[in-house]
């Protein structure tokens, strides 16, 4: 064999092994989050920021208390939140005080240019306003609710990539797919968007 052929023959060996790897990268998992983590990160961020809006022209207040998150519930690609939530609303001669608790769905997606993911398309499941035997079913307080929060989960993202981490910087300008499996969220590499 001459020296062209063995060139040739290699760089083909090496052409294969890439194209190998670039197929195999796509069946991996590059970055996993848990669903106790997720929903730890999005508490605090909830936690940070009082929702503001009004119901029936009287301004309302929305401090959430306690978030249980569900990803992927029965294999379906969306989160669920369970939130219970204080509501003030500031009525002319004083602040009437409630609870709230609200079960919503919503699709996460991955924002490629900012390396974030949202949540979009909010829905309620469920709401109940009061407490103890008392529980009504209030659907303007729930549906101003959930407006206050969709606000705030199109703004802000419920996880960025750290780019400065050595574990997330390879991530970071690389075009992602987002995955949930029950418990679990996943970022991995998507070739065809290039």
């Amino acid at each position: 064999m001459d020296n062209i052929t063995l060139k040739k023959q290699k760089i083909l060996t090496l052409a294969l092994l890439l194209l190998a790897s670039c197929t195999q990268l796509n069946r991996i998992d590059m970055f996993s989050l848990k669903q106790q983590e997720l929903q730890t990160v999005i508490l605090e961020q909830l936690e940070q920021q009082q929702g503001k809006g009004k119901m029936l022209g009287l301004p309302l207040t929305l401090t959430v208390q306690q978030l249980e998150l569900h990803l992927a519930p029965d294999n379906k690609q969306q989160i669920e939140l369970k939130l219970a939530l204080g509501a003030e609303v500031d009525a002319l001669f004083k602040p009437l005080h409630t609870d709230l608790k609200l079960h919503l769905s919503a699709l996460p997606y991955f924002d490629d240019e900012k390396n974030a993911i949202y949540l979009k398309n909010l829905n309620i499941l469920d709401s109940s306003v009061g407490s103890g035997s008392s529980q009504l079913k209030l659907a303007p307080l729930s549906n101003e609710a959930k407006a206050i929060l969709s606000e705030v989960l199109n703004r802000q993202p419920i996880y960025k990539l750290d780019c400065s981490k050595v574990t997330e910087k390879v991530l970071c300008g690389m075009p992602l797919t987002l995955v949930l499996q029950p418990g679990e969220l996943l970022l991995k590499p998507n070739y065809s968007a290039q």
